[in-house]
């Protein structure tokens, strides 16, 4: 069978219907376990679970700030109205993964690989991905402000409409990767880092002053 893929190309979570999905409590989750085909709800403390992996599932208005999940691994998962907000989530691994709406301020996605995802209205603001590789990638009307993306390699990467000032892109790497309509003021980064990056006419005027070109 063919994979699904979203209108743009990207492959989409491969996702059982509803009524196949096991109901799970958020507060119920353990480390070192696999979760498969199951709806996770709910809300939940901080606290450290270490190797989990989720596939196949639906997150739906789970509430889990300060969670630290280091390698964690989403495969095959759809989130809705999510708040993970100053988790950590380090080495973490994010295949065919939808989030939307979702609260994401401040978490730590230091050297993850990110493959077929895309964030829709989803506030990232403050996040870091120093060193983490994201492929496949789309973000849609994000806030993105203070964002570190120091080291970054992108590969067909997408921004539109998103928010992204102060954000920092100091030594990032870019193949076939583009910003549509986003708001660049203040973006951090050094001329060369960002000569592959592909941008509409406004974008580029927004970035001038990093090549010490002034517009009168």
């Amino acid at each position: 069978m063919a994979k699904k893929t979203w209108g743009y190309g990207l492959l989409a979570p491969d996702l059982p219907a509803d009524e196949d999905l096991t109901p799970c409590s958020v507060e119920t989750i353990a480390e070192d376990q696999a979760y498969e085909r199951v709806l996770i709800r709910g809300q939940r403390t901080s606290g450290t679970i270490d190797r989990l992996t989720i596939a196949e599932s639906r997150l739906d208005q789970v509430a889990w700030p300060e969670a630290k999940l280091p390698e964690v691994l989403l495969r095959d998962v759809q989130g809705s109205t999510c708040d993970f907000s100053n988790a950590q989530m380090p080495g973490g691994e994010f295949q065919q993964v939808e989030l939307v709406g979702a609260k994401l301020i401040g978490i730590d996605f230091t050297d993850a690989a990110w493959r077929n995802v895309v964030l829709t209205r989803c506030n990232l603001s403050f996040c870091t991905w120093r060193g983490a590789k994201l492929k496949n990638v789309r973000f849609e009307d994000c806030e993105l402000g203070d964002a570190d993306f120091y080291l970054v390699q992108f590969e067909s990467v997408e921004w539109i409409d998103c928010r992204l000032r102060r954000s920092r892109f100091y030594g990032a790497r870019f193949t076939e990767t583009k910003m549509t309509r986003c708001d660049l003021l203040d973006l951090g980064a050094a001329a060369d880092d960002l000569r592959k990056l592909k941008m509409d006419a406004a974008g580029w005027l927004q970035l001038a002053p990093l090549f010490d070109v002034t517009i009168d």
